[in-house]
């Protein structure tokens, strides 16, 4: 609902401006989606804090858990994402540095961001983490896995939109506009499953009887966690592949420059 309602606000409300700030436009920072992704991705973090107790809990009872203190690290993560939509820092953080080095090199380098270049491995590194410990953690609840997949995939295509934005620039303002709707809600919806996923998981553990849970014996690396990291990097080649030729058919198309590689490379203006 709080998707779709964001959703409608910015193909209604996307130009209304107060104080400096267009208060509904999804393309725009600091602004009410911004605050409510922050929030979503903070209750993911918040959510890992309690499976990490639920865990903790367990233990007590003579349960086997392995690697509990891992999802603090999961919170982490959660309130790392939270922190940079709130505060824009991964599009603040370098950008004029990469793209001094990407306007130099020309051709389908200039179309890519430093999320792309510099931040990509800092994200795979994430999403192999959280689809390992995911895996591990999902023979309790299958319908925990089945929220963090579709939770994965969200993120996904959000970020393969992402990627593809200058494209979508080039092919209209209709259809860039949508493409921000596409992208943001994904975003917005890949929070909340995995919020669910963690929250189904913590709940589950807690309506369990038995002496073991997890065997402290079993390696981390299972057939499913296999099949989820041979996934995440898959799906980073294609993104890598895919925005790259991009980036090669706009230059080749003399698309007009990013707004960021104008300021840094005015001379590159065609």
């Amino acid at each position: 609902f709080v998707i779709l309602l964001l959703a409608g606000a910015h193909l209604f409300f996307s130009d209304w401006k107060a104080g400096g700030v267009y208060w509904f436009d999804l393309d725009k920072e600091r602004n009410i989606p911004t605050w409510v992704s922050g929030i979503v991705f903070l209750f993911f973090g918040l959510t890992a804090v309690r499976a990490a107790w639920v865990e903790e809990e367990q233990k007590k009872a003579g349960r086997i858990f392995r690697w509990t203190p891992l999802w603090y690290l999961v919170a982490l993560v959660g309130f790392a994402m939270s922190l940079d939509e709130m505060t824009i820092l991964h599009e603040n953080l370098f950008w004029r540095d990469v793209r001094e080095v990407t306007g130099s090199a020309g051709g389908a380098w200039v179309y890519l961001t430093q999320w792309q270049i510099l931040f990509a491995p800092v994200f795979l590194g994430c999403a192999l983490f959280l689809g390992l410990f995911f895996a591990d953690r999902g023979r309790v609840s299958r319908s925990a896995v089945r929220y963090a997949l579709l939770g994965g995939v969200a993120f996904g295509v959000a970020f393969g939109t992402e990627a593809l934005r200058e494209f979508f620039k080039f092919l209209g303002e209709g259809v860039y506009d949508f493409s921000v709707v596409g992208e943001e809600s994904l975003e917005l919806a890949g929070g909340a499953l995995l919020a669910a996923s963690v929250l189904e998981y913590a709940s589950a553990v807690e309506r369990i009887s038995g002496d073991s849970v997890l065997d402290a014996e079993r390696s981390f690396f299972t057939r499913r966690a296999v099949k989820v990291v041979a996934g995440v990097i898959l799906a980073a080649i294609f993104l890598s592949i895919v925005s790259f030729a991009t980036g090669r058919y706009l230059a080749s198309r003399k698309a007009e420059l990013p707004r960021l590689q104008r300021i840094v490379h005015p001379e590159l203006e065609r």
